[in-house]
């Protein structure tokens, strides 16, 4: 602050540890279903992914619009951290998107050679606006938590999670996850102009 910097965005990293195995409360809307990418449809499921987040985050302090070939860049650039176990999609009985949950295996975490990682880190979970509150999130996460306690995952990290953003954080904390880190962006403002 002394030097002119400004705090521009907040954000927390919460984390699920086996030590709280969540339990989840309540029960999703019944008339959701959670399934994961579909093995051979990896071009049209990454499309439909793209399409749904630049719909429900678009305009969204970090969000970042990609065409469809960034998509799959991005996808590719990811490589042994994308487990398509991993990538939980919730449908309404028409089949409409209605969530989409992404989460990475840490391919970068250290570790003996030859071991799998045992962490995995939640990367984007958004739910439409008109399927808020009523399951569509808690149904995708416990889709998710029986894969990550089946592949042996010991931890699983949500990093970027807007301070400002309540309800993430709120389910979250419901569910055994605590606070580990902090993240401030700062802008530079000289002479305290800004």
């Amino acid at each position: 602050a002394a030097c002119g910097f400004r705090e521009t965005t907040s954000s927390v990293a919460l984390e699920f540890t086996r030590a709280s195995v969540p339990r989840f409360l309540g029960f999703p809307d019944l008339r959701v279903r959670v399934r994961h990418i579909v093995a051979g449809r990896t071009g049209e499921e990454l499309e439909m992914i793209r399409l749904f987040q630049q719909a429900t985050f678009g305009g969204s302090p970090g969000h970042l619009d990609r065409t469809p070939e960034q998509m799959h860049q991005l996808a590719a650039r990811l490589g042994p951290g994308l487990d398509p176990e991993l990538v939980m999609i919730a449908e309404d009985r028409a089949g409409a998107t209605i969530g989409v949950l992404i989460c990475l295996s840490d391919a970068w975490q250290r570790r003996p050679p030859g071991a799998q990682p045992d962490r995995a880190r939640l990367l984007s979970i958004g739910v439409a606006a008109a399927w808020q509150g009523r399951g569509v999130a808690v149904a995708m996460g416990r889709a998710l938590m029986a894969v990550l306690l089946r592949k042996g995952y010991q931890t699983l990290e949500a990093s970027w999670v807007l301070r400002d953003n309540a309800r993430p954080q709120l389910l979250a904390r419901a569910l055994g996850a605590q606070e580990t880190r902090r993240f401030e962006l700062l802008a530079w403002h000289p002479h305290g102009t800004g």
